[in-house]
């Protein structure tokens, strides 16, 4: 009987316990979205996505979505993934918004905004670089009008020697028209060095003549500097500087080829002051035996100035065993100098 009740007790408090549950945890039923607030949901979620998601959604970037996957890309915390979707964002804007574009990134303070308008600027120029020259003609004067004057005439005469050249000849004398011949002479000189000497040559005669020349002579060097210096031994009318830094950048690899070639320049001022310049590229790379080559020259303010020259190059990696060298020189003004150098 005793069993019977307490049986009856718990039952009881069973359903107590299940009453006060159900009231306290009602069940949840998930409502009923409209088709319409689905699709403003939708289209929100689109605006708020991220750079790679607005590139991978459209070929082509529209102008209405270039804002916001620039904001989204440049709060990329990794340089090198906010570079790479940069990257993207500017191969997939479409060419009839460039101008757009870059109307939106100059107002931008950011230097990787900056890096992408160059990469904008510089597509437009390889579809149509006149239109994206009279484009940077409208800037107003300023450090960015330099800059993408260069990007701009670069592209045109990679693309287009002879019109880019054109379009120089047309500026007005001044230091906007000489910067753009080194830009042109720059492209060109990277590509094709001889063939850029010859476009040069095709001008006339200029004011900026030989210093272009020499410009596309040391970039020649960079790469081939046996060939340049046989190119610039042809020439006439080279200043000696020319010639002496071409030495210089060609000892740096190979200072005994270097020296047979300004031993045999015609000019004595070309002459002496390029065997000046290679010992002392040559006393970079070995201090005993440009040290010796100087030694072994007639005295005379040749020698003196190749001595001065090694003396400095010596002084700057071993100051006590230059000194010590300078010393065992013979008395004389010779010694003097190089002691003071």
């Amino acid at each position: 009987m005793k069993a019977q009740s307490t049986s009856l007790i718990l039952f009881c408090c069973g359903l107590v316990m299940g009453a006060l549950i159900e009231r306290q945890v009602p069940v949840r039923i998930k409502p009923v979205v409209p088709e319409k607030t689905l699709m403003k949901k939708t289209a929100g979620a689109r605006k708020a996505a991220g750079a790679e998601d607005l590139v991978r959604s459209e070929p082509k970037l529209t102008i209405d979505n270039f804002a916001a996957a620039l904001d989204s890309a440049l709060r990329e915390p990794s340089p090198a993934r906010r570079r790479e979707l940069l990257f993207r964002i500017g191969q997939a804007t479409a060419l009839e918004d460039l101008p757009r574009a870059l109307a939106l990134l100059a107002r931008r303070r950011e230097p990787e905004a900056a890096s992408l308008g160059d990469d904008l600027l510089g597509r437009w120029a390889e579809v149509d670089p006149p239109t994206a020259m009279a484009y940077v003609q409208d800037l107003a004067g300023s450090a960015k009008r330099e800059q993408s004057l260069r990007v701009v005439l670069a592209e045109w005469a990679a693309q287009d020697a002879a019109a880019a050249m054109g379009w120089v000849t047309r500026l007005p004398t001044g230091p906007e028209k000489r910067r753009a011949w080194d830009t042109v002479f720059d492209t060109l000189a990277a590509q094709a060095p001889d063939q850029a000497l010859t476009l040069l040559a095709s001008l006339g005669t200029t004011a900026d003549k030989n210093r272009l020349r020499a410009r596309v002579l040391a970039r020649w060097a960079e790469g081939d500097p046996a060939a340049a210096a046989s190119a610039a031994a042809k020439m006439k009318g080279l200043p000696s500087s020319v010639y002496a830094d071409l030495a210089f950048q060609w000892a740096s690899s190979d200072p005994r080829a270097a020296l047979a070639w300004a031993r045999g320049l015609p000019s004595a001022q070309a002459r002496n002051r390029s065997l000046e310049r290679v010992v002392e590229a040559w006393a970079s790379v070995d201090v005993q035996a440009a040290a010796a080559f100087a030694r072994s020259q007639p005295p005379g303010q040749a020698q003196s100035a190749m001595l001065e020259r090694v003396a400095k190059q010596w002084a700057s990696a071993d100051p006590s065993a230059a000194l010590k060298w300078a010393s065992a020189l013979p008395t004389g003004p010779i010694r003097t100098g190089v002691l003071a150098a």
